[in-house]
């Protein structure tokens, strides 16, 4: 009695089969990896993390006083330039409408409200003696 041998070169399984055995052993995409982010790309990309970091910070403020307006000169004065500078690019008409729908969200004030301007006596919006 002759026992049938299995065949010499066994049939591709379904996955080699789909791209005619083509694709490295660990399963990752056949050829050069994609060019790194240009500088433009990066310096965007670091623009966006910070600004994430800033309204963060604006969001923990609100959590913590209870309002999204803060001074110029509250804390090390960062989030206060930062709430300042929003104000003014939504002013120039450059504030990006998705952040300042976030803005909005958060309770943001666009135009300066007095009781940020009155609440050190002696000082306007952290300007002062």
């Amino acid at each position: 009695d002759a026992v049938p041998l299995p065949p010499a070169d066994p049939a591709p399984d379904a996955e080699e089969a789909s791209d005619g055995g083509t694709s490295p052993p660990d399963g990752g995409a056949a050829g050069p990896s994609p060019p790194p982010p240009s500088r433009a790309a990066r310096l965007a990309s670091a623009r966006r993390a910070a600004w994430d970091v800033r309204y963060a910070a604006l969001l923990a403020h609100r959590a913590a006083h209870g309002t999204s307006n803060v001074p110029r000169s509250h804390g090390d004065g960062r989030l206060g330039r930062w709430v300042h500078s929003q104000r003014a690019l939504a002013r120039s008409g450059r504030l990006d409408p998705g952040r300042a729908e976030l803005l909005r969200e958060a309770g943001f004030q666009f135009a300066t409200p007095t009781a940020v301007s009155d609440a050190t006596p002696g000082r306007h919006l952290g300007r002062g003696k």
